[in-house]
């Protein structure tokens, strides 16, 4: 019995690629799949799939966004994506509680510099 509930486990994924971080301000990332991670927070405050990278500091969360099929017809936040073959910017300000974007990269590097993030808070950034 123990084999072949370790066998249906296994098969069915288990959770293998399910991951997990919290980051500040009550927000958290979650990745259910390649194509199914998002940043969730308070007051349900969404980022969709697939969020690429972040980084973040106890002030603001930086996040760079590719949209995937799977989830460009959320209604839980109100957010049309149209487009799957665009990049997308956030950035979440952690100490007014404020989600921002989505960005262009232009749009997203003045923002940034609007706002004071600082230089040391680098995001990974594949195009």
């Amino acid at each position: 019995m123990l084999i072949l509930s370790a066998m249906i486990f296994a098969s069915c994924g288990g959770g293998t690629s399910d991951y997990a971080e919290k980051l500040p301000g009550g927000y958290q990332f979650i990745s259910e799949s390649k194509d199914q991670s998002f940043i969730y927070g308070k007051n349900k405050q969404y980022i969709p799939c697939s969020v690429v990278s972040y980084t973040f500091n106890n002030d603001f969360i930086l996040v760079y966004q590719q949209p995937s099929e799977p989830c460009i017809h959320t209604e839980a936040t109100g957010i049309k994506i149209t487009n799957i073959d665009v990049i997308q910017f956030w950035i979440i300000d952690v100490q007014q509680e404020s989600l921002m974007g989505p960005f262009t990269l232009s749009e997203f590097l003045n923002q940034r510099k609007k706002m004071g993030v600082p230089n040391e808070l680098e995001l990974k950034i594949k195009i």
